[in-house]
């Protein structure tokens, strides 16, 4: 205490000095118009800078939180589309206006964990089955389709990506209607592999390929890739057809689980008019 005192009689003086000068700022902003509006500008420029920096610090760490929240938002107008929804008005004359019942709902999740450069890839993602994710469910990304459910924990999920041996989806060709089986070679994460179109049918380079909804893991019309080359089986005269994959895998972060609530029905159908082979 006493060093302090010793330090502010030493300089009291220079102490003196700097509260005047403070004091006559102060009078010469207070009564003088021109000065006034000339401080309050500089103290707005640099208050105005400080906390635009700021914001830009918190938007950064709110990232996630945006994220999370447009990938909520997509989910919803995902579940407002066409393809979300089952026309029962083809058959039959409905009563009341229900012609269209929602089929398709969609649920947020990111991907935690995943593989490209291996035989059969697979993604983890941070939802599982309390959150309502079941196998087989389909997994789709902002861009295209991603893969399917295989296997549920309480708040994980498995899923078999495009990238994987086993993986085969359902895909039409957009412009002309003819369908086969998508596969993966094993060889370039871009790419996968379009088989069971007959030679005959007039495709490009470009072409869009879309899901064809039949399984009921995907909706109709999900893209799926575009063609990026072909050639011809000359033993069974088929396209093997190379297609450009919409999904990146090597940057997937955010994805949607697909749940189909007429899926059970459409497997027990299926089920009971597969006949064995002869």
């Amino acid at each position: 205490m006493r060093n302090l005192l010793n330090f502010i009689f030493r300089f009291h003086v220079a102490f003196l000095f700097l509260l005047l000068e403070v004091l006559g700022f102060f009078l010469l902003i207070s009564y003088n118009n021109y000065h006034n509006i000339r401080a309050f500008s500089i103290t707005n420029e640099v208050s105005g800078e400080f906390y635009g920096q700021v914001n830009e610090a918190t938007s950064y760490l709110n990232l996630r939180d945006v994220n999370e929240q447009l990938s909520r938002e997509n989910a919803a107008l995902r579940e407002m589309v066409r393809s979300s929804y089952l026309d029962t008005s083809s058959l039959f004359k409905p009563v009341f206006d229900t012609a269209r019942v929602r089929v398709f709902e969609y649920l947020p999740a990111e991907v935690i964990n995943g593989s490209v450069n291996k035989r059969n890839n697979y993604l983890i993602i941070d939802r599982g089955s309390s959150s309502g994710v079941k196998r087989e469910m389909g997994v789709i990304s902002p861009n295209g389709v991603a893969g399917v459910v295989v296997d549920v924990s309480p708040n994980y999920a498995s899923v078999m990506s495009l990238l994987h041996g086993r993986s085969q989806v359902s895909t039409v060709i957009e412009k002309n209607g003819f369908f086969g089986l998508l596969k993966w070679d094993g060889s370039d994460p871009k790419y996968a592999t379009l088989v069971d179109i007959p030679a005959h049918v007039d495709i490009a380079e470009g072409d869009t390929l879309l899901t064809r909804g039949a399984s009921g893991i995907f909706p109709k019309n999900q893209l799926v890739g575009t063609i990026e080359s072909w050639e011809i089986n000359q033993s069974n005269r088929f396209y093997e057809i190379k297609v450009n994959l919409a999904t990146d895998f090597r940057r997937l972060q955010h994805v949607h689980v697909v749940k189909n609530s007429k899926k059970q029905e459409i497997d027990t159908l299926i089920q009971n008019t597969t006949e064995p082979d002869v």
